[in-house]
């Protein structure tokens, strides 16, 4: 990944390509103060999804900016690739630059996920004398939103949501200083010139932000936008808005995220080691799945139940301004009935759900693209991530198979996310929900031209479910021909998708207990025992057949899955309770399925 520099070589200058996630990280002032520091001439700018690198200067000063380009990068950095080239002739003026971004195609491009308020601008928060104090918005180099506002890459201002707030003289004079924490910061605001809090009814800014804090504290129900998407708060203390919130979403039965103030808030609501608290704490800021607290002050509705509770810290300055105020924990989650997308403007919330909450903290800064919350847990001593959102995607997972040509997978029917490979890496767009629902099959078809175009790839094959029913696969009937188009069977890519997670070589058994998909033999599979690889599989064991209740209602509702196992199941190796022709009369669905349930 570096040179070695001779004389002879060097005389005009070098070079550098780094490839990775090096936009939206700060790595071109990281570059600059390199530089600089090294004594070096040159340049650096964003160059499609990468960053390239003009230098000149003594050997050992390119030596050394070279080995700390790689050992010193950004936290938030990834570098897949550093290519050198040397530049014969090449001349370069009186000190190092950052010039402007150039659009260049191909070579891959990587987006960085949101990134969690850092210290430095926590501690500006809640600074009287800091022109940002109290402000909602603000962000640095190290933190605030990517993925979420971004348009199009290279990553630059006017290519994100922020491109409609022209920088103030103060916030202008700190983007372009190079010892600055701000220094070509793009979504750098101040109350001067950025974004701005409303409530619905008139406030504005503070005022707003006070609206909604008494609305809490009352026991109101509140829709405030988030980062990536409009989000659901309450009192998790409070009952009866803990009833009111799980009715608005349709949400009967099904546990709540808790966002806790601080960590050792979180600490007494569930019991946490030093993983789970690093997983808290940790720039993806996720929900961490842990124990329960028995003496937790949370009503018991929250977690439905379960021995387990979803906790998460504030990642957000307007989510550490809400839970500084209120110092309770709260429940928060998305903004949307159950199967839907997250709400991501204020027309779809207020359409949704607005007679159905106590107002809406809203702001002006648009969303580009929905991210729910991460979800993680700590199995073994190491973080499993259950749900990759906010904080982790887009940034991109490594193959154990590398597609030819870049690939399209559009995934199943409910819960639907899709995914973009190229090369040996595949991105995954946001969690979309049910593909029944007329604004997620809107939403998913967005997802897909957004990866492609942020990616910079042309889709040239697809990956579809087995099921020729579920919208995602006519989707890709409708958008791919025949020859271009892998239908994958349902579970082989759920244990496929677990093998690729944990680097495990093939062959493997996977144990899918999951919900419907279609079998290559042309009933609906549910509970497997698979003898696989990465590219194809063989069926060991199943469990036994049985009629659909109302076909695909069953997957919803177990009860009827259990009447068809105990009124029609396949004689598997045991004897079966007698039929009942009043059970089996003509409204019954004779769909044969092999199924855990859904």
């Amino acid at each position: 990944m570096t040179a070695t520099i001779t004389p002879t070589q060097l005389h005009g200058g070098l070079r550098v390509e780094v490839h990775g996630v090096v936009q939206g990280v700060g790595f071109r002032p990281f570059v600059y103060r390199t530089a600089t520091n090294c004594g070096l001439r040159g340049d650096v700018r964003n160059a499609g999804g990468h960053v390239t690198i003009r230098i000149a200067g003594p050997n050992h000063a390119v030596a050394a900016f070279l080995d700390r380009l790689v050992r010193d990068a950004p936290a938030q950095a990834r570098i897949d690739r550093v290519d050198t080239a040397f530049l014969d002739g090449w001349s370069t003026g009186v000190g190092f630059h950052v010039l402007d971004s150039v659009a260049v195609g191909g070579g891959g491009r990587d987006l960085p996920p949101d990134l969690a308020t850092c210290a430095a601008c926590l501690i500006e928060l809640f600074d009287p004398a800091d022109r940002r104090y109290r402000y909602p918005f603000i962000n640095c180099t190290d933190c605030g939103p990517r993925a979420t506002i971004v348009t199009d890459l290279p990553y630059d201002r006017v290519r994100t949501t922020m491109s409609g707030f022209a920088m103030c003289t103060d916030c202008a004079a700190e983007y372009h200083d190079p010892t600055d924490r701000r220094f070509h910061a793009e979504p750098i605001a101040c109350p001067t010139c950025g974004p701005q809090l409303s409530w619905r009814g008139g406030a504005v800014g503070e005022a707003a932000l006070a609206a909604a804090v008494e609305t809490v504290a009352g026991g109101g129900l509140v829709a405030v936008k988030g980062i990536g998407g409009y989000q659901l708060v309450c009192d998790a203390t409070d009952r009866a808005a803990v009833a009111r919130m799980r009715a608005a979403k349709q949400r009967p039965t099904k546990p709540l995220a808790v966002m806790a103030p601080d960590l050792d808030a979180a600490g007494r609501l569930a019991h946490l080691d030093r993983a789970q608290r690093a997983l808290l704490i940790s720039t993806a800021r996720p929900i961490v799945l842990a124990a329960r607290r028995t003496d937790a002050r949370l009503d018991a509705g929250v977690a439905a139940g379960l021995p387990e509770v979803g906790v998460f810290l504030p990642y957000s300055p307007l989510h550490h301004l809400l839970l500084h105020r209120l110092a309770r924990p709260l429940v928060v989650t998305s903004a949307n009935r159950a199967g839907e997308p997250m709400a991501i403007d204020s027309g779809s919330v207020l359409q949704t759900l607005g007679s159905l909450v106590d107002g809406v903290l809203d702001h002006d800064r648009p969303i580009h693209s929905r991210y729910d919350d991460s979800v993680a847990s700590v199995v073994a001593g190491a973080p499993r991530v259950v749900r990759r959102a906010r904080g982790y995607a887009p940034e991109a997972l490594a193959l154990p198979v590398a597609p030819p040509e870049p690939l399209l997978a559009v995934g199943a029917q409910l819960k639907q996310t899709a995914a973009l490979a190229t090369g040996g890496q595949a991105v995954l767009g946001p969690h979309t929900g049910d593909l029944e629902d007329a604004q997620c099959l809107a939403a998913f078809e967005r997802t897909v031209a957004t990866l492609a175009r942020l990616r910079d790839a042309d889709p040239r094959f697809v990956a579809h479910d087995l099921h020729p029913g579920y919208l995602s696969s006519q989707y890709a009937v409708a958008h791919f021909p025949a020859g271009r188009r892998l239908a994958v069977q349902h579970h082989h890519a759920h244990v496929a998708a677990v093998a690729a997670e944990h680097s495990l070589p093939e062959p493997f058994i996977g144990v899918a207990y999951d919900g419907l998909g279609l079998g290559d033999d042309g009933t609906l599979w549910g509970g497997e025992v698979l003898l696989a690889g990465y590219t194809g599989y063989r069926r060991m064991g199943r469990f036994a057949l049985a009629p659909l209740p109302g076909g695909a209602a069953a997957v919803r509702r177990p009860a009827r899955m259990a009447l068809g196992y105990i009124f029609g199941a396949e004689e598997f190796g045991g004897p079966v309770p007698p039929r009942s022709p009043a059970i089996c009369s003509p409204g019954w669905t004779r769909a044969k399925c092999a199924s855990y349930g859904g």
